[in-house]
Protein backbone atom coordinates (compact mmCIF):
# COMPACT_ATOMS: atom_id res chain seq x y z
CA UNK A 1 0.00 0.00 0.00
CA UNK A 2 2.68 2.16 1.05
CA UNK A 3 4.53 1.86 -2.17
CA UNK A 4 1.27 2.61 -4.33
CA UNK A 5 0.91 5.83 -2.40
CA UNK A 6 3.95 7.28 -2.67
CA UNK A 7 3.97 6.59 -6.16
CA UNK A 8 1.12 8.71 -6.61
CA UNK A 9 2.13 11.54 -4.39
CA UNK A 10 5.46 11.73 -6.14
CA UNK A 11 3.38 11.40 -9.65
CA UNK A 12 1.12 14.47 -8.61
CA UNK A 13 4.24 16.70 -7.18
CA UNK A 14 5.22 16.49 -10.46
CA UNK A 15 1.94 18.32 -11.69
CA UNK A 16 1.28 20.31 -8.73
CA UNK A 17 4.10 20.42 -6.21
CA UNK A 18 3.47 23.45 -4.13
CA UNK A 19 -0.60 22.24 -4.02
CA UNK A 20 0.02 18.76 -3.02
CA UNK A 21 2.83 19.53 -0.29
CA UNK A 22 0.22 22.37 0.99
CA UNK A 23 -2.37 19.72 1.00
CA UNK A 24 -0.40 17.30 3.46
CA UNK A 25 0.83 19.99 5.55
CA UNK A 26 -2.53 21.48 5.95
CA UNK A 27 -3.83 17.81 7.29
CA UNK A 28 -0.58 17.36 9.29
CA UNK A 29 0.15 14.24 7.71
CA UNK A 30 4.10 13.92 7.72
CA UNK A 31 6.43 12.01 5.68
CA UNK A 32 9.62 10.24 6.77
CA UNK A 33 13.37 11.61 5.80
CA UNK A 34 14.43 8.58 4.29
CA UNK A 35 14.04 7.42 0.54
CA UNK A 36 13.88 11.45 -0.50
CA UNK A 37 9.97 11.31 1.72
CA UNK A 38 7.92 8.73 2.41
CA UNK A 39 4.47 8.25 3.92
CA UNK A 40 4.21 4.99 6.21
CA UNK A 41 2.02 2.93 7.61
CA UNK A 42 -0.55 5.54 9.44
CA UNK A 43 0.20 8.48 7.40
CA UNK A 44 -0.15 6.60 4.62
CA UNK A 45 -3.61 5.15 5.30
CA UNK A 46 -4.87 8.86 6.80
CA UNK A 47 -3.60 10.37 3.01
CA UNK A 48 -6.29 7.53 1.94
CA UNK A 49 -8.66 8.72 4.10
CA UNK A 50 -8.95 12.84 3.16
CA UNK A 51 -8.69 12.25 -0.33
CA UNK A 52 -11.49 14.35 -0.37
CA UNK A 53 -10.12 17.40 0.33
CA UNK A 54 -7.65 17.05 -2.19
CA UNK A 55 -10.74 16.08 -4.51
CA UNK A 56 -12.22 19.90 -3.54
CA UNK A 57 -8.33 21.42 -3.71
CA UNK A 58 -6.44 20.16 -6.58
CA UNK A 59 -6.83 21.62 -10.13
CA UNK A 60 -8.68 19.58 -12.75
CA UNK A 61 -5.69 18.04 -14.55
CA UNK A 62 -4.84 16.38 -11.33
CA UNK A 63 -8.49 14.87 -10.68
CA UNK A 64 -7.02 11.97 -12.08
CA UNK A 65 -4.55 11.76 -9.19
CA UNK A 66 -7.63 11.85 -7.06
CA UNK A 67 -9.17 9.18 -8.59
CA UNK A 68 -6.26 6.53 -8.10
CA UNK A 69 -6.26 7.05 -4.93
CA UNK A 70 -9.73 6.58 -3.94
CA UNK A 71 -9.21 3.59 -6.09
CA UNK A 72 -6.42 2.73 -4.04
CA UNK A 73 -8.13 3.19 -1.51
CA UNK A 74 -11.05 1.11 -2.11
CA UNK A 75 -8.75 -2.37 -2.60
CA UNK A 76 -7.17 -1.18 1.21
CA UNK A 77 -10.63 -1.07 2.34
CA UNK A 78 -11.96 -4.14 0.89
CA UNK A 79 -8.64 -6.56 0.89
CA UNK A 80 -6.23 -5.44 3.17
CA UNK A 81 -8.60 -5.33 6.90
CA UNK A 82 -9.93 -7.76 8.79
CA UNK A 83 -11.80 -9.46 6.36
CA UNK A 84 -12.05 -9.69 3.31
CA UNK A 85 -14.78 -7.66 1.88
CA UNK A 86 -17.59 -9.34 -0.60
CA UNK A 87 -17.14 -6.85 -2.98
CA UNK A 88 -13.01 -6.84 -3.29
CA UNK A 89 -13.48 -7.95 -7.00
CA UNK A 90 -15.54 -4.72 -8.16
CA UNK A 91 -13.48 -2.65 -5.99
CA UNK A 92 -10.08 -3.27 -7.62
CA UNK A 93 -10.24 -1.38 -10.51
CA UNK A 94 -6.99 0.55 -9.03
CA UNK A 95 -5.22 -0.92 -12.66
CA UNK A 96 -7.13 0.75 -15.03
CA UNK A 97 -7.06 3.96 -13.43
CA UNK A 98 -3.61 3.96 -12.78
CA UNK A 99 -2.15 3.35 -16.21
CA UNK A 100 -4.07 6.55 -17.21
CA UNK A 101 -2.05 8.44 -14.78
CA UNK A 102 1.69 7.75 -17.45
CA UNK A 103 3.61 7.04 -14.18
CA UNK A 104 5.60 3.93 -14.32
CA UNK A 105 4.35 0.60 -12.56
CA UNK A 106 5.96 -0.72 -9.73
CA UNK A 107 6.99 -4.09 -8.70
CA UNK A 108 4.06 -3.41 -5.49
CA UNK A 109 1.46 -1.72 -7.55
CA UNK A 110 1.76 -4.80 -9.99
CA UNK A 111 1.57 -6.69 -7.25
CA UNK A 112 -1.79 -5.35 -6.38
CA UNK A 113 -2.99 -5.43 -9.91
CA UNK A 114 -2.31 -9.31 -10.59
CA UNK A 115 -2.67 -10.85 -7.03
CA UNK A 116 -4.64 -8.99 -4.42
CA UNK A 117 -7.95 -10.23 -6.53
CA UNK A 118 -6.41 -13.39 -7.06
CA UNK A 119 -5.24 -13.95 -3.45
CA UNK A 120 -8.53 -12.92 -2.00
CA UNK A 121 -10.18 -16.01 -4.87
CA UNK A 122 -8.07 -18.63 -3.84
CA UNK A 123 -7.75 -18.06 -0.28
CA UNK A 124 -11.13 -16.27 0.46
CA UNK A 125 -9.27 -14.99 3.03
CA UNK A 126 -8.06 -10.85 3.74
CA UNK A 127 -4.33 -9.66 3.62
CA UNK A 128 -4.18 -7.90 7.07
CA UNK A 129 -2.96 -11.63 8.76
CA UNK A 130 -0.39 -11.97 5.96
CA UNK A 131 0.87 -8.36 6.26
CA UNK A 132 4.33 -7.19 7.77
CA UNK A 133 3.04 -4.84 9.99
CA UNK A 134 3.16 -6.95 13.02
CA UNK A 135 6.96 -7.55 12.32
CA UNK A 136 7.72 -3.96 11.31
CA UNK A 137 5.91 -2.93 14.45
CA UNK A 138 8.28 -4.64 16.58
CA UNK A 139 11.16 -2.02 15.68
CA UNK A 140 9.00 0.56 18.63
CA UNK A 141 9.56 -2.10 21.24
CA UNK A 142 13.36 -2.64 20.60
CA UNK A 143 14.25 1.10 20.18
CA UNK A 144 12.48 1.44 23.75
CA UNK A 145 14.47 -1.07 25.20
Amino acid sequence: MTGAINKLFAGMQQEWECGSIKWVESCRITSEAYHGGTFLGNSARKLLKIVHLLENLSPPHCQRFVAAFYALDEVVASCFGSHLQPCYKENIRFESIYKKLNITVTSKSHCTFRYVAKFGKSRQDFLAFFSEQASESVHYDFENT
